[in-house]
């Protein structure tokens, strides 16, 4: 018998995207965002049943970065299971956008971001 009501597969993805403005981008301010990220961002990710994956995303917006910051962004990973998986994951991706010298830098997560990112941010329009 058919119904139509009858549900064959579902699964939920979610995007959380956090946009952060400094003057001055180092190091370690950074490794205090990435912490912060790692540590509160990541629970905006609810396991559930349904729930295959959530990106956490930071977008860091600085007037100026020191020489560090791209090495530091490039090498930021993190990746959390829930139920070793059968719930899903959350993936943080990591955006830095230098103004000054017109850079972004992301992270291998973040990497789809960097197009969309280059290409808005220098806009003159």
């Amino acid at each position: 018998m058919l119904v139509k009501r009858a549900k064959l597969w579902e699964v939920d993805s979610h995007e959380y995207i956090f946009f952060q403005t400094v003057d001055t981008l180092d190091a370690d301010t950074f490794e205090d965002w990435l912490s912060y990220m790692c540590e509160h961002g990541v629970k905006k990710a609810k396991p559930q049943p349904n729930h295959m994956s959530s990106n956490i995303t930071l977008v860091l917006i600085a007037d100026s970065t020191s020489d560090d910051v791209a090495k530091a962004v490039r090498k930021a990973r993190f990746r959390k299971n829930f139920k070793f998986g059968l719930e899903g994951w959350a993936d943080l991706k990591l955006a830095a956008i230098d103004l000054a010298n017109q850079r972004v830098y992301t992270n291998g997560a973040g990497k789809d971001l960097r197009e969309t990112l280059e290409a808005n941010a220098w806009s003159k329009e």
